[in-house]
């Protein structure tokens, strides 16, 4: 009986071991569950959820600021004050005050122009993000379709290669091949069976890829349902990078620079503002002895009361040896650099779309090329099978006219494949990849 409950436990646990789950996934649901669970995409939300809170605090500048305050006091010992004794062993004071800058040299209105392009730069960072997951999350669907493809190539080379093995050995039996042949036959065989462990091991990799990148569980099996790599579906618009996020920034970085110039400018204006305020204090008491009729009578009092104040205050800075000046000129550089790496930047984005799309177009050149040759690798090995079986070649010419099938079959898959990425490199080098 133990050893029963022994067994089926084993049973269970081996279940749960390699239970695996089977989904099927288009390349357009890869793309989606590679946004959701992307982290990169998540902080980059976040990143544009705080300049938007940002924004909000700068604008808060533009309104009053309302404060409250207590106090609770102790002095020891007590003031003598007048002949009198000051006594402030528990006295408080309470207040409200109210501030409103009326002019701070246009440091708030360019504050919120800042944090307005803050805003502006963390959407487009986002867009840059995503961009990068969606290219991540694509290359590895496109490159797990190629080697299923391949898989499916060496599963047809190697049913080719079982049917003359059986031919072969009919036929050796019966006397009418030699040795070395049917042994050529078994030798390349093995060569397939080892071709296909490797290329397998290859797709077990892209699968735990595709399914970190899409967020599923390591065990899942992933079956595509877009196959077919179809290719010249892109409409090339040459090299116009204004929808790259990549240079929005660059403009951004450039307009940032501007206005801290304004921000430096504003330290060396006026800078006014008013306030105004109520404060209650309490329980300040006074001790003395005052003279009646003679007497030294003792007497105590407590004060209690508030009072109203209102200020307006005016900063003007006069002189600091040209602290100010040299802020400008400094913030002035900063513009100038900025504006050199978006000159900078621009030529060298200019010359990676101008790569990609030369890429693309060369890969359709190559696509071409690929399909001729497994066409006349087809008509190839179609002649060579014919005249095989009418003892008109040798078998070494059909394993070759077989292999160079093979080949070129295989160099149509990676053909395929190598457009699909530089096509995503194109898109993404324009910021048309979304």
């Amino acid at each position: 009986m133990k050893n029963t409950i022994i067994s089926i436990l084993l049973a269970v646990a081996s279940f749960g071991c390699y239970a695996q789950e089977t989904i099927t996934l288009s390349v357009e649901q890869c793309k989606e569950m590679a946004l959701q669970q992307s982290e990169d995409m998540k902080i980059a939300g976040n990143a544009t959820a705080q300049a938007q809170y940002d924004k909000e605090i700068a604008f808060a500048n533009y309104l009053p600021n309302l404060e409250g305050s207590a106090m609770g006091i102790y002095l020891a010992p007590d003031i003598d004050f007048a002949g009198s004794s000051l006594v402030i062993k528990s006295m408080y004071t309470a207040g409200l005050a109210i501030q409103q800058p009326i002019y701070a040299g246009g440091k708030i209105r360019t504050a919120n122009k800042l944090a307005e392009i803050g805003i502006e730069s963390n959407a487009e960072q986002e867009r840059m993000t995503k961009a990068e997951v969606i290219a991540n999350a694509q290359n590895n669907y496109w490159s797990y379709i190629a080697v299923q493809n391949k898989i499916k190539l060496i599963q047809a080379y190697e049913s080719q290669l079982d049917t003359l093995q059986l031919q072969m050995q009919v036929s050796h039996e019966a006397g009418m091949t030699t040795e070395n042949d049917y042994l050529q036959v078994v030798a390349k065989l093995g060569e397939i069976k080892y071709q296909m462990l490797k290329v397998k091991n290859g797709a077990n990799l892209l699968r735990l890829s595709l399914c970190y990148v899409t967020g599923l569980s390591p065990n899942t099996q992933i079956i595509p349902t877009d196959t077919i790599i179809e290719t010249g579906r892109v409409q090339s618009k040459g090299l116009d990078l204004s929808k790259r996020p990549e240079i929005k920034l660059l403009d951004i970085a450039v307009q940032a620079s501007e206005h801290q110039i304004t921000m430096a400018k504003a330290d060396n204006l006026p800078q006014m503002g008013i306030a105004a305020g109520y404060t209650w204090y309490g329980n300040l008491k006074t001790e003395g002895v005052t003279e009646y009729e003679g007497e030294q009578i003792p007497y105590s009092k407590t004060i209690n009361g508030g009072m109203l104040n209102a200020i307006a205050s005016l900063s003007i800075p006069i002189f600091h040896w040209g602290e100010g000046q040299k802020h400008v000129k400094k913030a002035k550089l900063d513009l100038e650099n900025a504006q050199y790496e978006k000159e900078k930047n621009s030529r060298l984005m200019t010359l990676e779309a101008s790569n990609a799309l030369n890429n693309l177009h060369e890969s359709l050149a190559m696509i071409d090329a690929a399909e001729f040759a497994m066409k006349q690798a087809n008509e190839n090995l179609r002649v060579m099978k014919s005249k095989y079986s009418v003892k008109l070649a040798p078998l070494s010419e059909l394993l070759a006219a077989q292999a160079q099938w093979q080949e070129s079959n295989s160099n149509l898959i990676e053909a395929k494949t190598q457009y699909k990425i530089y096509e995503i490199e194109y898109l993404k080098s324009v910021g048309r990849l979304d």
